[in-house]
């Protein structure tokens, strides 16, 4: 499907579909070969408009019959994967591979419909979706915790290195190419990486937009309830409060808290898990600037979406304060070991 103007593909086709975000309509044809023309050129009256032709060869027998068939419905994949057995779609016909139509990403797209095979399965345990959703951020935040554990062990050995760290910035002020180069030495000489609080965060980002396609395209989602009436439909924005008017720039025109919960748990997380002052500024930009960005990007985002964000955060959060916990006692029994062996 062409963004703009007319778009022709003169090859044969098994099949030609038009998709939106939670329907899609699907023709098959016979065996001629026909011209296939997408045409979403604006009409009067009508915008936003997607059209499909099938243009057949000229006729030259005496007598001709074209067959077409048609799809017309949700994008489920149970229901299009019918149309690949043949004792299944009522007409014989095989290997059209109509799942093809869900698929809108080459990177994430396998991890959308993982992520969507394990919703669906907690959904049949747990039959409400938000709930669903917490339980599966819940899973991911366990699968991926070996990996993060790596990123808490980096910052808590910053945080002891960090009088080091500050005698190097003393020695070196004002000479920032060899402060730089002395603190990349130290860092390798120890072992760490300054930016290893980042991976967590990095691990998300690609599950964060396989969960936006999977909100943006799963039709089961579609007006799919959480808390009613506060969160009514998880594939939209939840709304508590209309402003009567919109905010100039914002766009926002109504007040709503799931972002704000989600920004307080964010600032709570890079509280909880940064790293001492190290003088490095992407540290302080993740620390104030990056929950601020997530606030304003996901204002307006489904509320399925920020509903993952939120206690993939309060996950980590817990996460944190365990591996805190568990490193003060080792510190401590560390003291306590090295004072009995001075007696």
């Amino acid at each position: 499907m062409p963004r703009e103007g007319v778009k022709t593909i003169l090859e044969r086709v098994e099949w030609a579909s038009i998709t939106g975000k939670y329907f899609t309509m699907v023709a098959v044809p016979d065996a001629t070969k026909y011209d296939v023309v997408y045409d979403v050129q604006p009409l009067r009256g009508i915008q936003d408009r997607s059209s499909l032709y099938l243009s057949r060869p000229e006729i030259k027998a005496a007598k001709s019959s074209d067959l077409f068939r048609f799809y017309i419905g949700p994008k489920q994949r149970d229901i299009l994967g019918r149309y690949d057995d043949p004792a299944k779609n009522g007409y014989g016909v095989g290997g059209l591979h109509l799942t093809d139509t869900l698929s809108t990403s080459v990177l994430i797209g396998w991890l959308s419909t993982l992520l969507q095979l394990m919703l669906q399965v907690l959904y049949k345990v747990l039959p409400n979706y938000g709930v669903a959703i917490i339980f599966l951020t819940i899973i991911i935040k366990f699968l991926l915790y070996p990996l993060s554990r790596k990123s808490f062990e980096s910052t808590a050995r910053m945080q002891k290195l960090n009088p080091k760290i500050e005698e190097i910035r003393q020695r070196y002020k004002g000479k920032p190419e060899l402060l730089n180069k002395e603190l990349a030495a130290f860092y390798k000489k120890e072992g760490i990486n300054p930016l290893g609080g980042c991976l967590p965060l990095l691990l998300q980002l690609p599950i964060f937009f396989a969960f936006y396609n999977l909100l943006n395209t799963q039709f089961e989602l579609r007006g799919a309830p959480f808390i009613r009436p506060w969160i009514s439909d998880l594939s939209g924005p939840e709304t508590v409060l209309s402003f009567g008017f919109t905010i100039p720039l914002l766009g926002w025109s109504d007040l709503k808290i799931l972002p704000i919960i989600m920004l307080v748990t964010t600032f709570l997380q890079t509280r909880v898990s940064q790293t001492p002052d190290t003088g490095q500024s992407n540290q302080k930009l993740l620390t104030y600037a990056m929950p601020v960005v997530f606030f304003f990007i996901l204002y307006n985002m489904p509320s399925g979406l920020v509903l993952y964000w939120t206690f993939q955060n309060i996950t980590g959060i817990v996460q944190q304060l365990i591996v805190n916990r568990a490193s003060k006692r080792k510190a401590a029994a560390g003291i306590e070991a090295r004072r009995g062996s001075k007696r």
